[in-house]
């Protein structure tokens, strides 16, 4: 599958160290301690057939060094896509109408970790008026961010039932893709992996990146659409999309880390009850764990080591607790850093 890095419009490698300069047109580079954003800016999908299709389309994604698997998490449902007549699908602008929300990932205070993207765009079954408005007011319980399959399943069970639940997981799992599981690894400051920067990356299933980094044939246009550079036409061999990575700050992004624990949580439980009610004690509860787990991080690190990396990844660990716990915790982390954090 080819994952390519677009730089001042040019298509090039994820491989090659970054071309612009920082705080150029991408943005400022990436760095621990700082925020970082991952967003879906564009989506040109091809079905085989036109008309009107149930689409889904959902994000995997994973910043922490372990084998299990991350949350899926749902970036975009329309239970009426219109598809063109040669089989397009363009998403470019969320809207309001349908559930939809680009965030794939983000951070605060990053801490050089790699992290790893899976993207899938299914096409769902049919489903009878019952199903599809369990599905619809399931989506609908939790805003504001990405939701889960496991909401998903969860509010469907609580409001509807065991066996509307049942179908609507059966109708989610089911393998019709139209982007089936493509993965990108962005990894920080390491040779030979493709490197997490600042700017535009462009996905495209099935196939390979020396087919595009043998030619200058192609480029990324401003609007995020892959075109040939002479003709302007656009790529339609096959679906592709591009996302966006970039160090920024959205407060109304914080909540993420802890709605994917969240998630994990909810996949292996199965209880009553207000659904956002307990996603909201999730949260808290998260919290909590979040904060023990990183002074955890944070007191470990001193004792390895004092040197400047050492100390850096403990103040860019600390921006990571909650307010709350920043106060009480404010003067140990001084004295680890050796001045405030």
């Amino acid at each position: 599958m080819a994952n390519l890095y677009c730089s001042n419009h040019k298509i090039c490698s994820l491989f090659d160290p970054p071309t612009e300069e920082p705080g150029g047109g991408s943005g400022r580079p990436i760095a621990i301690g700082e925020p970082l954003t991952i967003r879906y800016l564009h989506f040109r999908l091809h079905h085989r057939d036109g008309g009107k299709q149930q689409l889904m389309i959902s994000t995997f994604a994973k910043a922490e060094e372990r084998k299990g698997a991350a949350a899926e998490a749902i970036n975009y449902y329309n239970p009426e896509a219109r598809f063109s007549r040669e089989g397009e699908f363009r998403l470019s602008d969320f809207g309001g109408q349908y559930y939809g929300h680009p965030l794939c990932y983000y951070t605060k205070s990053y801490l050089g970790e790699s992290i790893r993207l899976t993207t899938k765009v299914m096409e769902l079954d049919r489903m009878d008026r019952r199903l599809a408005a369990a599905l619809r007011r399931a989506i609908a319980t939790v805003a504001g961010l990405p939701i889960s399959t496991s909401y998903v399943a969860y509010t469907a069970l609580v409001q509807a039932g065991f066996s509307v639940a049942e179908k609507i997981i059966e109708v989610i799992n089911r393998d019709d893709s139209i982007i089936n599981s493509h993965s990108v690894d962005l990894h920080f400051d390491r040779a030979n992996n493709r490197r997490l920067q600042p700017g535009r990356v462009v996905c495209i299933p099935d196939r390979e990146d020396g087919e595009f980094l043998s030619t200058e044939r192609w480029a990324l246009s401003a609007d995020n659409r892959l075109v040939d550079a002479q003709t302007g036409g656009e790529y339609a061999d096959q679906s592709y999309f591009v996302l966006q990575v970039k160090a920024e700050e959205n407060p109304l992004y914080e909540k993420f880390d802890y709605f994917q624990n969240v998630a994990e949580l909810l996949e292996k439980t199965n209880r009553g009850g207000n659904p956002a009610e307990f996603i909201e004690y999730g949260i808290d509860l998260m919290k909590g764990y979040s904060d023990f787990r990183l002074i955890e991080q944070m007191e470990a690190l001193a004792l390895v080591s004092r040197e400047p990396a050492s100390r850096q990844r403990v103040a860019a660990t600390f921006k990571l607790l909650s307010p709350l716990m920043q106060k009480i915790y404010e003067t140990r982390a001084k004295e680890l850093v050796g001045s405030a954090p």
